[in-house]
């Protein structure tokens, strides 16, 4: 999932109240589902300056876990603009190594749900 303008993707809110809007608010439509979800920022995450203007993960997290009651984990990678954008240089080689712990995480999720 895409970090827009500090939030979520206007299409995706609106999946999102069309679901409740069929189901009813308080029915678990994922409940007990292994769930993935994937979020990329450009530098957005724990421990950077702008933390706190991450509004996607907390909503998303809200949604799929809380109200759907998904078995949900979270891969999220961090500072995906940094190889392209000025003054970001210094954080180019950090980049490279949470994208590759983003993918190793992504390769054991999968392969966990595969087999269950």
């Amino acid at each position: 999932m895409p970090f827009y303008n500090f939030g979520v993707s206007q299409h995706f809110k609106t999946w999102v109240d069309l679901v409740i809007a069929a189901a009813g608010p308080t029915t678990p439509v994922l409940k007990g589902k292994p769930t993935v979800l994937v979020t990329v920022r450009g530098g957005y995450g724990p421990g950077t300056p702008r933390e706190a203007w991450d509004h996607s993960t907390p909503y998303l997290r809200r949604i799929l876990a809380d109200v759907w009651e998904a078995d949900l984990t979270v891969i999220e990678r961090e500072l995906t603009i940094a190889a392209t954008t000025p003054g970001m240089e210094s954080l180019r080689d950090l980049a490279a190594e949470l994208r590759s712990r983003a993918l190793e995480e992504a390769d054991k999720v999968g392969a966990g749900i595969a087999t269950a």
